[in-house]
């Protein structure tokens, strides 16, 4: 699998440290990494109707902590914690139904869930029924209240929501255009180093208010050749992925190895450049010539989808896993490729293996459904392929998994 380039990245978290349980004893344990022993009491609690001890329960079955990695498992103890009230698991609950982590999508479920949550000052359940409002997903789409939530959040210290506020200030969605507002706003989330606030702040100090109170910018723009520009935000993202390209280029022709990775992504891409599969793949060998695990692992995914080269590419996701034998990413090249090779038994190993990685499980459930196939086990084919299209959004993929499980229900 290979890694993806993304600018603007909402990553969100499940996790323990909003947890209080009855019993100080399983969350030391819990701390000092113990976590089959923590699991214990919590799972002893919770089956007492504990809710703080239900919903630490939930976290482990969705972090795989003390225990194998089980949504549907996780799920179920969220929801009991949630009909308890308890904002975090609320939280965590409408979470699983947003995304399809062990239940069916639901985003009307998920969003009354983030309310319950967020009215109780859960921060995260803010954020996220701001970003309900604002992409009409389960709710019809207001970016007043979108910016009512983000606000909430923001000022409860959500970096997620300081940036989208000042994105929302900065497009003029659901207030007035502010670039001051929404500089303060960036400024809040650039000193801790979200990812592109720094420049959007930047933009906004590129304008100031005239006397009759109108925004003005001080330089024009710069105008993009690659693709059409129809707002100010298109212009800065442009902006972005051409700044990256042209920093990548120049630190890999003078021989930065992980420049000359990402820079391979770009043309893969067609981020900041046009996209060009020869050039990405001689900026991909020459990163790998260098022992990149990056581009290593870059070179081994493109020769396995391709079904070409399969020896070549067993050797650099083997040399890429010698450096990170424990990477979800390259671990799910290496199923892969053994896919590629028939050699079926082993490739599902390695796809259990990665199984748990931060972006692209549908496509590692995808490639694990398809393996199940090859080697007669229809039922557990159509279970994994079933959890693939539940977590999966992009349209590509999710076409290849409509398909595969189609064939099976003939």
């Amino acid at each position: 699998m290979l890694f993806k380039i993304s600018y603007v990245v909402v990553i969100v978290c499940l996790f323990l440290t909003g947890c209080v349980s009855t019993n100080e004893r399983a969350m030391e344990l819990y701390r000092n990494g113990k976590y089959s022993e923590a699991l214990k009491i919590f799972k002893q609690d919770a089956e007492q109707g504990d809710a703080h001890s239900q919903y630490c329960l939930g976290s482990c079955y969705f972090n795989g902590e003390g225990v194998a990695r089980d949504y549907v498992e996780a799920a179920e103890w969220y929801a009991k914690a949630a009909g308890q009230g308890y904002a975090d698991a609320q939280y965590s609950y409408g979470f699983c139904l947003f995304y399809g982590y062990g239940v069916d999508k639901d985003y009307k479920a998920a969003v009354e869930l983030y309310r319950e949550a967020a009215e109780q000052g859960q921060v995260s359940a803010q954020y996220s029924l701001g970003h309900c409002y604002l992409n009409g997903l389960g709710v019809e789409k207001n970016y007043t209240l979108a910016v009512e939530w983000y606000r909430k959040a923001a000022e409860n210290g959500s970096l997620d929501a300081q940036y989208n506020l000042g994105r929302c200030y900065f497009s003029g969605q659901g207030v007035e255009k502010d670039y001051e507002e929404a500089a303060k706003w960036f400024k809040k989330a650039a000193q801790k180093g979200w990812p592109n606030a720094q420049t959007y702040l930047d933009e906004c100090q590129q304008y100031k208010k005239d006397a009759n109170g109108q925004w003005l910018r001080k330089s024009k723009p710069v105008k993009t050749v690659t693709e059409p520009v129809t707002s100010e935000e298109d212009i800065l993202l442009q902006k972005q992925y051409e700044q990256a390209a042209g920093i990548f280029k120049q630190q890999a022709e003078k021989g930065d190895a992980a420049a000359q990775y990402n820079l391979g992504l770009c043309y893969h891409t067609g981020f900041g450049v046009k996209k060009d599969l020869n050039k990405a793949l001689m900026w991909y060998k020459k990163s790998a010539a260098q022992n990149c695990a990056r581009g290593q692992n870059a070179m081994a995914y493109y020769y396995a989808e391709q079904g070409t080269n399969l020896d070549e590419a067993s050797k650099y996701i083997e040399k890429a896993l010698k450096q990170e034998p424990d990477n979800k990413y390259y671990l799910d090249t290496c199923g892969l490729v053994l896919y590629k090779q028939g050699k079926y038994s082993e490739a599902l190993t390695k796809f259990n293996k990665a199984l748990g990685v931060k972006e692209g499980e549908a496509e590692v459930r995808y490639h694990l459904g398809c393996t199940y196939l090859k080697l007669g086990n229809r039922n557990e084919a159509e279970r994994e392929l079933s959890r693939a299209a539940m977590l999966c959004d992009d349209k590509e993929l999710k076409k290849n998994i409509d398909q595969a499980l189609a064939a099976i229900r003939k």
